[in-house]
């Protein structure tokens, strides 16, 4: 079976195999030297202030020792083949990129975000109670799933 990127669709006419599947793994690790999602605005660090800039500064940036900067990743995949379609499923799953410490959900400042009394009911009911597994994981993932047949 071919790939096309990570998806195995590339057509194969007259070929004699009306059905095939592809099972695949992998696992790798990369070097982040700067994060501009987490970090702010730059290459290789932090730009510094620039005194004409109009926009607010960001204050929800982390410092650089909060920063992750070895990320591990994995992936896996399953792609069943006909003649002229496709089905495929792939799984990712990331390290978290940053380390913080958790936000104490019973604090004034979070407990001010809330307005309505119907969303302190929802809060207090649901994100309260997943709050200490999901800060504990040590990964987040998400996978794809897809279809994809050929024309001649």
């Amino acid at each position: 079976m071919q790939q096309s990127g990570h998806y195995a669709i590339t057509a194969r006419r007259d070929n004699v195999f009306q059905f095939g599947w592809k099972i695949d793994a992998g696992i790798g690790m990369k070097y982040v030297q700067h994060n501009t999602m987490l970090e702010g605005l730059g290459t290789w660090r932090t730009y510094e202030k620039d005194t004409y800039d109009i926009d607010q500064e960001d204050y929800y940036k982390l410092d650089a020792s909060q920063i992750n900067r070895w990320l591990w990743f994995a992936d896996f995949g399953v792609t069943l083949r006909w003649r002229k379609t496709s089905f495929f499923y792939r799984q990712y799953f990331h390290k978290i990129e940053y380390k913080v410490d958790p936000v104490d959900l019973c604090s004034p400042e979070i407990q001010a975000l809330i307005n309505d009394p119907d969303e302190q009911e929802f809060f207090e009911k649901t994100i309260q109670p997943e709050f200490d597994s999901n800060w504990k994981r040590g990964y987040y993932g998400y996978g794809t799933i897809g279809f994809a047949w050929f024309f001649d």
